[in-house]
């Protein structure tokens, strides 16, 4: 199994509702692709 830094596993730990976390949620920032120089994406399997 894969380990986790320290900082990556706490920021987890917080995580409540991860459904909040996908996107058009009130208050949420959309900023221009092209502008950007990274992108990520958070993948929850259905389970």
């Amino acid at each position: 199994m894969a380990e986790f830094s320290p900082k990556l596993k706490e920021a987890l730990s917080l995580v409540q509702k991860p459904g909040r976390y996908t996107g058009g949620e009130p208050g949420c920032t959309y900023k221009d692709k092209a502008n950007v120089d990274v992108r990520m994406a958070f993948c929850f399997p259905d389970t």
